[in-house]
C-alpha cells in the first residue's frame, strides 16, 4: 500500500510521541545512552552484508538487531528483511561507514568541546568540535583551488554534480558550460559526464566566476517553532563539523543581507527536513 509522504510522516511523528509518552525514565536512558550501540552494530551488519544474508551462522547478533527492529523474526530461528533491514542493505547502507569513521571522532568531541567552551556555539573557524576530535587546528577545508576565469550558465558549488547532470538531462541542448566546484578530496571522485567540468575551489576565497548572477541556495529554512527532528540533527553535524548551523528563515535574511544579497523567493520542496531552494541576487548599487 502507498502512502503519501505527508502522511507517513504525520503518522511517524505522532508514533514517535506516542512511544515517548510511554516511556518509563529507566527506558529513556538507555535508548538514549545505547544510541551510540545501534550505530556500530549496523557498521557490523554492513560490514558483514549482513543485511543481504540473514544466515543462521549469524544469530547471536540476529537477535540484537530484532530486539532493535532493525529486522524481523517471525519464527524461533527465522529472520526476515524488514524497512529498517531494506534501507540498510541499499546504497544509503553506506552513509553508516562515514558515520563511524568520519564523523565519530567530531560528534564524540561535542561534550568536552562545549564543556570547556562554557556551553558557547563555535564561531571560530579553525577551533569547533572537529579540531577537538582530530586533534588538529586545520579547517576541514583547507584545500588547493583553481582560480581560471571562465563564463558559465550555472556553476553547482560543493557538489559531486547530481544538480548540474539533472540541469543538463532536463534541458540537453544548452550550448553554455556548466561546472561543479568542492574540494579536491570530492573533486577527484568525479567521474566526468553529461559534459561538465569539476573545478577545486576553496569556498573561503573569493569566488572565481565573475557574472552578473542569480544565486540559487539549496538548503534548510527551519521553522521558527516546531522544526523537524533529522533538520535538527543536521544542525548538530554542522556545529560539530564544521563550526556553522542550519538557519531559521529569518536568519537566512540577515545572513543574505549582510552579504550584499536579497532574498527573491523561497521554495519549499521537502517537508521531511525543511529543504528550500533561496534564490537571491546582489542588492542594486545606489
Amino acid at each position: 500500500m502507498q502512502i503519501d509522504d505527508s502522511i507517513r510522516i504525520k503518522l511517524r511523528e505522532a508514533s514517535k510521541n506516542l512511544s515517548n509518552a510511554m516511556e518509563i525514565h529507566s527506558d529513556t536512558v538507555h535508548r538514549i545512552g545505547y544510541s551510540a550501540l545501534q550505530l556500530y552494530m549496523a557498521r557490523v551488519g554492513y560490514d558483514s552484508m549482513l543485511w543481504t544474508d540473514l544466515a543462521e551462522s549469524k544469530k547471536h547478533v540476529l537477535r540484537y538487531y530484532q530486539s532493535f527492529r532493525m529486522l524481523a523474526q517471525p519464527q524461533d530461528d527465522a529472520y526476515v528483511a524488514n524497512n529498517v533491514t531494506k534501507a540498510l542493505a541499499g546504497p544509503s547502507g553506506m552513509e553508516i561507514e562515514y558515520f563511524t569513521t568520519v564523523m565519530q571522532k567530531p560528534f564524540e568531541a561535542v561534550p568536552r568541546y562545549l564543556k570547556s567552551h562554557n556551553f558557547q556555539n563555535p564561531t571560530n573557524p579553525v577551533d569547533f568540535p572537529w579540531q577537538e576530535g582530530y586533534n588538529s587546528k586545520d579547517h576541514p577545508f583547507v584545500v588547493a583551488q583553481n582560480t581560471d576565469k571562465v563564463t558559465v550558465i550555472f556553476v553547482d558549488v560543493g557538489s559531486v554534480g547530481h544538480q548540474s547532470i539533472g540541469l543538463r538531462e532536463r534541458f540537453p541542448d544548452l550550448p553554455d558550460r556548466i561546472i561543479i566546484q568542492d574540494t579536491s578530496q570530492v573533486i577527484e571522485m568525479v567521474q566526468p559526464s553529461h559534459d561538465i567540468e569539476p573545478q577545486i575551489y576553496d569556498f573561503f576565497m573569493p569566488q572565481p566566476v565573475k557574472e552578473d548572477s542569480v544565486i540559487l541556495i539549496d538548503d534548510m529554512v527551519f521553522l521558527e517553532k516546531g522544526a523537524p527532528w533529522r533538520a535538527i540533527q543536521f544542525d548538530m553535524t554542522m556545529m560539530a563539523t564544521l563550526s556553522a548551523l542550519e538557519r531559521s528563515e529569518n536568519q537566512w535574511y540577515v545572513l543574505l543581507d549582510r552579504a550584499g544579497l536579497e532574498v527573491v523567493k523561497i521554495w519549499k520542496y521537502s517537508e521531511e527536513c525543511d529543504d528550500c531552494i533561496i534564490v537571491a541576487k546582489p542588492k542594486k548599487v545606489p
